[in-house]
């Protein structure tokens, strides 16, 4: 029989950087804090957003 568990197949996940708190110095600059958010924001198991986090 087994356990039933509630699994998602689809998650969507929303990286957000604006320059509110940070002025960023290059493109490049952004490019890896944008790469940062969109990591952190992947390790949840669900669909979310995260904005400069």
């Amino acid at each position: 029989m087994g356990i039933k568990e509630k699994i998602s197949i689809v998650s969507l996940s929303i990286a957000v950087v604006t320059n509110q708190s940070y002025q960023f110095r290059s493109i490049e600059e952004l490019a890896e804090y944008a790469a940062v958010v969109k990591k952190r924001c992947k390790m949840v198991e669900e669909s979310v957003y995260c904005v400069n986090c």
